[in-house]
C-alpha cells in the first residue's frame, strides 16, 4: 500500500510511514494504518496528533502482538500482549508496562492472576502451576520482586526468588 507522505506519525522506538487514514495539521488523526520504515512492524487503530491513541493493534513482526488501548503512543489501559513462546498477558497497562490487575500465562503454562506494578508481579494474586495434569494453587502470592518476562512462575514455597528463563 502506498504511503501518505504529507501525513506524519511521531516515532516511538522506530520511524513510521502512514499508510491510510485521515490527517489533521500534517499528522495522522483518527482511524488508520502505519508500517515501520523497515517494513517489519504494523499498526492499525486510532491516532491523535500523529501518535497511537485509542484502540489499536501493534504487530512487531517477530511473533509479538499487542491489541488494546494506547494513550499518547504508550500501551495504557486494558490490553493483551502475546509472545511467540506462548507467554501472554491480558489486563491493565500503564506506560507500556503491566500495571493494575491482569492474568499472566508463562511459557510453561503456569498462570498468575492478580496485581502488577511497573511490569512486575506485585501485591495480591494467585498462581497456578501447570507442568502436569494437576495444578498447584498458591494463595495470596505476594511477589514484589518477580519478573514475568522470565517466562515461568516460581515453585511453591519459593515465592521470593527471582524468576529464571
Amino acid at each position: 500500500m502506498a504511503a501518505t507522505p504529507s501525513c506524519k506519525i511521531k516515532d516511538d522506538s522506530v520511524a513510521w510511514v502512514h499508510l491510510s487514514g485521515r490527517c489533521q495539521n500534517g499528522y495522522a488523526h483518527g482511524q488508520g494504518r502505519a508500517e515501520s520504515v523497515d517494513g517489519l512492524r504494523q499498526y492499525s487503530g486510532g491516532f491523535v496528533a500523529g501518535r497511537f491513541d485509542g484502540e489499536g493493534s501493534y504487530d512487531w513482526g517477530n511473533g509479538i502482538r499487542y491489541t488494546g488501548r494506547f494513550v499518547r503512543g504508550a500501551k495504557t489501559g486494558r490490553g493483551t500482549i502475546a509472545y511467540p513462546d506462548n507467554r501472554k498477558y491480558a489486563g491493565e497497562f500503564k506506560d507500556n508496562l503491566y500495571h493494575g490487575t491482569g492474568r499472566y500465562t508463562a511459557a510453561d503454562g503456569s498462570v498468575y492472576e492478580g496485581e502488577f506494578s511497573a511490569g512486575r508481579f506485585h501485591g495480591r494474586g494467585h498462581a497456578f502451576q501447570r507442568p502436569a495434569a494437576q495444578a498447584v494453587l498458591l494463595l495470596g502470592l505476594s511477589a514484589q520482586h518477580l519478573d514475568p518476562s522470565a517466562g515461568r512462575l516460581p515453585r511453591p514455597g519459593r515465592h521470593r526468588l527471582p524468576l529464571h528463563g
